[in-house]
């Protein structure tokens, strides 16, 4: 009798086997959806990366298109890329000041009376596309910007239009 008890104690080889395998199975679960996890986030961060650039861009840029007086022809260039946009407008004071939009390095930059001032966008995404149009009608002006935002192995459009102050 004593010998019986002694027996069933341990686990018989095929209980072994069975625990193994799930405990395996749980494993490649959760190492899956870890991966699953990574993916995603990567993803995202290249997702808000684009997007806060391009926002950011686009923010500034059509704030000073609706301060603007007027569109500096001769120093735009407008329908191609790369695009340059460059207003005429004033400061706080009254006095005249000219802002330029441009690409440098492939990132949206910004000039104030010919000094620069820096990227508008973060260094984590590039603009692979930048087209500034202008819009005249009898009774306004205004401008439509087209930019393509890239970070990564994604991108992503974003258009914009805008009117001049006093042109409407």
């Amino acid at each position: 009798m004593n010998n019986d008890r002694n027996f069933n104690k341990g686990l018989s080889i095929l209980e072994a086997l069975i625990y193994i395998a799930i405990l395996s199975i749980v494993s490649v679960v959760i190492v899956d959806v870890a991966l699953v996890m990574t993916k995603a986030y990567g993803s995202f961060r290249v997702t808000q990366n684009i997007e806060r650039a391009g926002l950011s861009s686009l923010d500034r840029i059509i704030r000073e298109i609706r301060d603007a007086e007027s569109i500096d022809l001769s120093a735009s260039v407008l329908g191609t890329h790369p695009g340059t946009l460059t207003l005429n407008t004033t400061d706080s004071s009254g006095n005249a000041r000219t802002v330029e939009f441009y690409l440098q390095n492939d990132v949206i930059s910004l000039k104030e009376n010919g000094i620069a001032k820096g990227a508008l966008m973060n260094t984590n995404a590039s603009t692979t596309n930048f087209i500034v149009r202008r819009i005249v009608s009898a009774h306004s002006e205004g401008v439509k910007i087209e930019m393509t935002i890239s970070s990564g192995a994604k991108s992503e459009n974003f258009y914009a239009t805008a009117v001049l102050r006093n042109s409407y």
